[in-house]
């Protein structure tokens, strides 16, 4: 496991290695993790975005609302969806 952190913003990122367990291990132990930082008001994604790993995760990282506001964003200056596709922005 990897922790670091910004100086002084309270930002920390927690790195956990899930190379050794089965994929619904690995799932479980992200929907655990996630679930505390959730429980705590933190998000599980900051400065870099949600990214393709927490994609199962929305929720957990931006309200309904401000997910609902990126679809809208993408929709209105992608509508044919080409722009970097099935991506929220």
């Amino acid at each position: 496991m990897s922790v670091r952190r910004h100086a002084g913003d309270g930002d920390v990122h927690v790195g956990v290695s899930l190379a050794d367990l089965p994929a619904s291990g690995a799932d479980s132990v992200e929907r655990v993790v996630y679930g505390i930082v959730r429980e705590m008001g933190g998000p599980i994604a900051a400065e870099h975005g949600i990214g393709a790993l927490k994609r199962p995760f929305p929720g957990y990282a931006r309200s309904t609302a401000e997910i609902a506001v990126m679809r809208a964003m993408k929709a209105a200056f992608d509508p044919l969806g080409m722009l970097n596709p099935g991506k929220a922005l």
